[in-house]
């Protein structure tokens, strides 16, 4: 496991201690969820993804929601019905206007895929959200706890080094 998928799960361990009401997952949910989605999709999933499918299904943070199981594939399958969603997409976040955060599996950055931001329905027009899945949901934990002002020095250590929200519209 690379160190950002440790992070991530430190962030995450982290947050269901302290903010047990503010965390959530999906109820039902099997060991080969993973497995379905990429079988579904026709896509190899990042690993950091795949262990956030395994270990949560979909998980909801401080009013974040990653898709997971079972929302995707189905979420991703009904956004190619869109010309100008890309197959090599798995969408991961919603933002409530039809766009979305995506993993973008046909670029590899270090053995990893990027997040990028998917404008509905504006071909060509995706911008990097982050390097990886796990830095986008450390980036967006991360967001969500300075925006409500929670203390972080507990967890200075996890902070994002640079973080990807500047940019992007969560």
């Amino acid at each position: 496991m690379n160190d950002d998928c440790t992070k991530m799960n430190e962030l995450i361990a982290y947050m269901q201690r302290e903010f047990s009401n503010r965390v959530y997952a999906t109820i039902e949910r099997f060991d080969d969820d993973a497995d379905k989605i990429e079988l579904a999709l026709g896509l190899k999933l990042p690993q950091s993804y795949r262990d956030m499918v395994s270990k949560f299904g979909t998980l909801g943070v401080m009013g974040s929601e990653f898709l997971g199981t079972p929302y995707n594939p189905q979420v991703t399958l009904d956004s190619r019905e869109d010309d100008t969603f890309a197959d090599s997409l798995i969408a991961i976040y919603e933002v409530g206007d039809g766009s979305m955060f995506c993993i973008d599996t046909s670029i590899d950055i270090d053995g990893d895929n990027p997040v990028i931001f998917w404008n509905f329905g504006m071909p060509n027009d995706e911008e990097l959200g982050s390097k990886n899945f796990a830095t986008f949901v450390i980036e967006t934990i991360w967001k969500e706890l300075l925006e409500d002002g929670y203390d972080v020095s507990e967890i200075e250590h996890l902070r994002p080094a640079n973080p990807g929200w500047q940019n992007a519209v969560v």
